[in-house]
């Protein structure tokens, strides 16, 4: 509710305790990570958060488990301006450390066909 609120404060402790999460092993954690997520996207600037979620997609493995924090992050990404996340994900796009689904979702949302 303080982020809805625009304390920057709770912004920031959100944030760090998210940052400071493991890779998700288990359903649960999955679902921990997708509601602080939610709860940061109430805050207009997404560039803050973008770098943390780009540099996660990149590391943690596509399974039954991920799977739906992965469409989790991308719809966020969805949702930050172009500039905050061109460069990045391009560059991942080049390391092609991404499955065949999730190079297809970056390479829509960085051709605008998924923005909104």
């Amino acid at each position: 509710a303080m982020i809805s609120l625009g304390t920057p404060a709770a912004f920031q402790v959100l944030l760090r305790f998210l940052s400071s999460l493991p890779p998700p092993a288990t359903i649960k954690d999955v679902h921990l990570k997708m509601e602080i997520l939610r709860h940061l996207d109430f805050r207009r600037d997404k560039s803050a958060v973008a770098p943390m979620h780009i540099e996660e997609l990149g590391s943690i493995p596509s399974n039954n488990t991920t799977r739906q924090w992965i469409s989790e992050i991308l719809r966020f990404l969805e949702r930050c301006p172009l500039q905050a996340i061109e460069v990045p994900l391009r560059s991942m796009l080049a390391d092609r450390k991404l499955s065949p689904g999730i190079r297809k979702r970056v390479a829509e949302i960085l051709s605008g066909s998924l923005r909104i």
